[in-house]
């Protein structure tokens, strides 16, 4: 479980994210400012296709989905966030099927996109506030950001 969720695949996953997600950013700061500093956030369903989420309007989501989902590296990578998430909850559980720590939670591919925003890990682990351990990764605020998420918006179904 570490090795994929704590300090493994996932954060690195996130880390190969980053440098296309801060492009994006730039561009998206440069060509649409106030939507930049809008609360929204984004997700992989489960067809591989981005799907963002927020406090905007429809025409800014569809905005965002279309040129998110036009960068092929960025999609590329996300899809595989689920699989990995779902891999270090199955360690978690065992032999029994209940979790203590990520695995209590019921997270599928189906679900992923209404559950884990993909801009708040990044920006928890890389932003402002972020601080530099693992080549600028932050993996405790990284760590917080996926258990907050979790814990708000995934059932805990395989508790003990």
């Amino acid at each position: 479980m570490e090795q994929t969720i704590d300090f493994g695949e996932l954060p690195m996953k996130l880390a190969q994210i980053r440098p296309e997600y801060e492009s994006f950013m730039h561009d998206l700061e440069l060509s649409s400012p106030s939507l930049a500093q809008k609360s929204w956030g984004f997700s992989i369903d489960n067809n591989d296709k981005l799907v963002v989420s927020g406090n905007i309007t429809e025409d800014e989501k569809s905005y965002l989905e279309g040129k998110l989902n036009a960068n092929e590296t960025i999609v590329a990578l996300a899809k595989e966030l689920p699989d990995i998430l779902i891999k270090g909850q199955d360690y978690d559980r065992g032999y029994d099927g209940k979790g203590k720590y990520w695995g209590k939670y019921d997270v599928t591919q189906e679900n992923f996109k209404n559950i884990v925003d993909v801009k708040a890990l990044l920006d928890s682990s890389y932003g402002p506030t972020a601080k530099a351990f693992d080549n600028g990764f932050d993996t405790f605020s990284y760590q917080d950001e996926l258990r907050s998420q979790l814990a708000s918006k995934a059932d805990a179904k395989y508790a003990y």
